[in-house]
């Protein structure tokens, strides 16, 4: 059986080179396993009946591919024989992708595992995929339950993997600081549970993650509170300074030294990563956000109140409702 794996087998300056193939499929599968807390939607999850259908069609393919790679010496060969196996021409026009969509999508995907070890996001059309036609509702419904799924799999997992065992009647309930991202778990008469598992979680990535989740499962936020959250966290992150220590005057903030927040905002976003045609927007973002705190200041805005509840039953679960598996 020929290996399956992302490679670019012909050298195309446009795609990432690798030194050996990439299995891409068994790295999702690995990330979806793991403890690193992570609400993963369909196309992240390998379990899914998409993501099922497209390994094995890598894995249907993957001899036959490695078969024509040794007959071709180029892409401009690969393309002319799938035109030939397609349509009995030596080459196609783009105009096939709106005429014939299924046999067009197979010949993408064909292509893409010839030239690169595997059909990769892979054209839907392509009548081999087993890719169902669903309504709008089931999709997002779909989706809610793979979140859920896959972030209550990768909590039990951070549990089993330190030690950290529930009893049937556990319900936690972890409360954020949205600061910090501390966390506060109650809901045990554990007590060393409780304090290991809030060491565990607070101020890492899988306290941040855990947040921004329960965050997108609460309707009821407070669009201030929310405002100024994303103000302190914007703040801090092109200019290390923390919002809440800094004086307001005249409706503008500034350090203790008198420089104001403005200039030292375009100057971390500056010389931050953010691409040269985006820094405009993502400082006119960010100084509409701290002008809206400063509005109403600091200690006028409630700060955000964000929790979820977690058991071994149902995973994580709202406070207003459970998951019914």
């Amino acid at each position: 059986m020929t290996e399956i794996g992302y490679y670019n087998y012909y050298n195309n300056t446009h795609r990432m080179t690798v030194d050996k193939p990439k299995d891409w499929y068994q790295q999702m599968v690995d990330r979806y396993n793991s403890d690193e807390l992570k609400a993963k939607d369909e196309n992240s999850n390998p379990y899914s009946e998409y993501n099922l259908s497209v390994r094995a069609l890598d894995e249907k393919l993957a001899d036959w591919a490695s078969s024509v790679r040794s007959k071709c010496k180029n892409e401009a060969e690969v393309r002319q024989y799938l035109s030939q196996k397609y349509w009995g021409v030596d080459g196609i026009g783009y105009t096939k992708k709106f005429d014939d969509p299924e046999t067009y999508a197979m010949y993408e995907n064909d292509y893409n595992a010839i030239c690169f070890g595997t059909v990769g996001g892979a054209n839907r059309n392509d009548p081999r995929l087993n890719n169902p036609t669903q309504t709008l509702e089931s999709y997002e419904a779909g989706q809610i339950k793979d979140r859920h799924d896959s972030i209550s799999l990768n909590m039990e997992n951070l549990l089993k993997n330190n030690g950290i065992e529930l009893s049937a009647n556990d319900n936690l309930l972890l409360s954020f600081n949205p600061y910090n991202f501390g966390v506060n778990v109650s809901g045990s008469d554990n007590k060393e549970l409780l304090s290991k598992l809030t060491d565990l979680l607070s101020g890492t990535k899988n306290s941040q993650n855990l947040m921004y989740y329960a965050m997108n499962l609460d309707s009821t936020i407070n669009g201030d509170s929310l405002a100024k959250f994303r103000a302190y966290q914007e703040v801090k992150k092109y200019t290390d300074l923390d919002l809440s220590q800094l004086t307001l005057k005249d409706g503008e903030y500034y350090t203790s030294d008198g420089k104001a927040l403005a200039e030292l905002l375009k100057e971390g976003i500056e010389n931050s990563s953010v691409g040269l045609e985006f820094k405009g927007t993502a400082y006119n973002y960010t100084k509409e956000l701290v002008d809206r705190v400063a509005q109403k200041g600091w200690y006028s805005i409630e700060d955000l109140k964000i929790s979820i509840a977690y058991n071994q039953n149902n995973g994580f679960y709202t406070l207003e409702n459970t998951w019914e598996i």
